[in-house]
């Protein structure tokens, strides 16, 4: 996969885009290395890390990425004996290991759910040493807490004081000689860095202190007053003092932190990868890129496939790209497209391609998860032109050194992309040629795609076993592009009904088909009108899912009726069952009134009719009972049904597995738990981050 691939397939604007998400250096250092790799088991590893932040961000489940400074420079000054690193580069190691910490911590908190991620934290440590031997000496800002040390306590409280000081006596000096009128309106200012008073230059030798300098006219002179120079002199050694008091607390700080960098340096690369992973996921996310399988075999299965780079295009117009389905395997090894001019030809070769690249390369695609890919050890790519000024080539000889090239590499490992194969030559010759070219790529039992107008190679792809033909569908009624593909047979290019949209008369039409062979323009028709046919049948069967859907919605209203017809049955039966139950209790009873009046055991009556009573009583309450539990089923399903939906992780009751809703019907959900899929009752599962 030669950098030419990689340009003609535009995955450089991939990698620019990753690099966009990056908040690192490191990290898009990482994102300029990315290249399509051969190791399945690798790709499957890269892959699967990605599928989990991106699934993360789409569920809400959000992955701690707070904002820290890359510093490797910091860690690498660090690991030199004797080095002392400033408060801003403590700072910044300080928040490096703090933001570090809280990953480890929540990934080991979550490893079943991010099993790939977690292999990252293995063996990293949630220490907080580095991050409590700073805070000794930093304050939240960066700056030096003046409790680091006792001496910085006292040199400071000094410096303090004596400012104060020196601000009283120059105020003081101020007003007396604002009074006397020896000052400029300015009054005073800065001079290299000493407080010096603005003084007009008549009044120089009334005012005692140090000359510091004059304006450039001369009219005005800075100058230090004698009674806070002192003072002055006092704070600057002062401040000396406190220098020197730093740096020593900085590089006892340093010999302090020097004993865990070997913490601090796995944090800073765990980090940056992980910023690396979550600028591919919200790449991801753009694009609504999926994991597809890998395969073990050289196979490209892409089911509604878009172009990730017409995605965001057509996204960036408010428009939806049409996606594409092809499936290529050792039996059906070679896709033919056909059809008109931008209908869509080259597109689809290059999803096939850029696919093939971005996952490779450890990217998700903009297809569905169902579809399959395998591991191919070369992308060979012939697309656009390909003149070469500086060896004197043209765009035809050009192109047969490429051919000479895939004919040297390909093997059963190799998918080719072939841009109008045939194209810049005699097209009698030139067609033969690339037939012949099909051919012995076929018999490297190569996987590739190519498209082209010829009928030569149309009618080769319909005959020869492991070929297939595809065609761009195009509107008959319209005269423009559907940017459909449909496998099975080979596409009219639709010259003649192109031509006339783009205005050119009729006459001129006519006769550049009498200058066509019958044959040509017959089967041209019959591709033409198959075409039509097939758009016609594909309409049918719209409209058929059309009707399907409306008769679910019909069937799904009448079920709804039909449940509350039945329930109101159940009600009148329970009310009508309920009746005759006070009937058969008043026959009872009125038998019972009898018996009292006829015998003269009244206390073998009165315990019939006890006996009776509390045969009844037992009775309801086992019917209450039913009725609660019943009813609290059906609640509790409400009340989960409300909660969950595709996509939640939820727990099983009884159990310590967790995993993700797949399907919910019938009060039933699918529940992927690992690689297992399990069906399980509603009542019986609960909303993981309840608990």
């Amino acid at each position: 996969m030669d950098k030419q691939t990689l340009e003609d397939l535009e995955f450089n604007r991939i990698v620019q885009m990753v690099k966009d998400q990056c908040r690192t250096p490191s990290a898009e250092a990482m994102a300029d290395k990315m290249r399509p790799l051969f190791n399945r088991e690798q790709i499957e590893v890269m892959l699967q890390e990605l599928h989990e932040y991106t699934e993360s961000l789409r569920n809400g489940l959000f992955i701690p990425d707070e904002d820290f400074t890359d510093c490797p420079g910091e860690i690498k000054l660090l690991q030199l004996p004797g080095s002392v690193l400033q408060e801003a580069q403590l700072h910044t190691l300080r928040r490096m290991h703090v933001v570090a910490v809280k990953t480890i911590h929540f990934f080991k908190q979550y490893r079943e759910q991010f099993p790939f991620l977690y292999r990252h934290f293995l063996h990293l440590k949630t220490d907080n040493s580095p991050a409590n031997i700073i805070d000794k000496i930093l304050d939240e800002t960066g700056n030096m807490r003046n409790d680091a040390s006792v001496d910085l306590q006292k040199i400071r409280a000094s410096i303090s004081r004596f400012k104060r000081e020196s601000e009283k006596l120059f105020r003081a000096y101020i007003v007396e000689l604002s009074k006397l009128g020896w000052l400029r309106e300015q009054q005073e200012t800065f001079y290299n860095g000493r407080r010096v008073l603005a003084v007009p230059s008549g009044h120089k030798q009334d005012v005692k202190g140090m000359v510091h300098g004059s304006s450039e006219t001369g009219r005005t002179v800075f100058i230090e007053p004698q009674a806070s120079m002192e003072l002055n002199h006092r704070i600057a050694s002062l401040e000396q003092d406190e220098k020197k008091e730093v740096y020593r607390i900085l590089r006892h700080t340093a010999e302090l932190l020097r004993p865990h960098v070997s913490l601090l340096e796995p944090s800073l690369v765990m980090l940056n990868h992980m910023d690396f992973v979550r600028a591919k996921a919200k790449l991801c996310l753009q694009i609504d890129a999926h994991m597809p399988q890998l395969s073990a075999h050289p196979e490209l299965t892409l089911q509604n496939c878009v172009h990730p780079l017409l995605f965001l295009a057509c996204k960036a117009e408010g428009k939806n790209a049409v996606p594409l389905s092809m499936h290529l395997n050792p039996e059906q090894r070679i896709m033919l497209i056909s059809g008109p001019n931008a209908g869509g030809k080259s597109i689809a070769l290059k999803s096939a391609g850029l696919c093939i690249l971005m996952v490779q390369s450890g990217l998700l695609i903009p297809c569905k998860k169902e579809s399959v890919i395998g591991i191919f050890r070369h992308l060979l790519t012939d697309i656009g032109d390909s003149q070469s000024i500086d060896e004197g080539l043209s765009t035809y000889s050009s192109r047969l050194q490429k051919m000479k090239h895939f004919l040297k590499t390909a093997n059963a490992r190799t998918f080719f992309l072939i841009d109008e194969l045939g194209a810049g030559t005699d097209p009698e010759l030139g067609g033969a040629i690339a037939e012949a070219l099909l051919e012995a790529l076929a018999a490297k039992k190569s996987l590739g795609i190519v498209t082209t107008h010829y009928s030569n190679l149309k009618i080769m792809a319909n005959a020869a076993p492991g070929m297939v033909n595809a065609a761009m569908l195009f509107n008959m009624e319209q005269l423009s592009p559907l940017y459909t593909l449909a496998t099975g047979y080979p596409g009219s290019s639709f010259t003649f009904e192109v031509a006339e949209k783009a205005g050119i008369p009729e006459a001129v039409l006519n006769r550049a088909k009498k200058k066509v062979a019958k044959s040509k323009l017959k089967l041209n028709s019959l591709l033409g009108e198959l075409q039509k046919n097939k758009n016609t049948l594909q309409e049918q069967i719209e409209k058929m899912e059309i009707a399907k859907k409306e008769a679910e919605k019909e069937k799904e209203r009448y079920n709804q009726l039909l449940q509350k017809i039945t329930k109101k049955s159940a009600i009148e039966k329970e009310k009508q069952a309920e009746n005759e139950k006070l009937l058969e209790m008043g026959r009872k009873f009125s038998e019972l009134s009898e018996e009292w009046n006829e015998t003269k055991n009244k206390k073998e009556i009165i315990q019939k009719f006890v006996a009776r009573l509390t045969a009844e009583k037992h009775r309801k309450i086992a019917r209450e009972a039913e009725e609660k539990a019943r009813n609290t089923k059906e609640k509790r399903i409400e009340r989960i049904m409300k909660k969950i939906s595709i996509g939640s992780r939820v727990r099983i009751l009884n159990s310590r597995e967790t995993g993700i809703v797949q399907e919910i019907k019938k009060q039933k959900a699918r529940i992927l738990t690992g690689s297992l899929i399990s069906t399980v009752s509603l009542e019986n599962i609960e909303i993981a981050d309840e608990k």
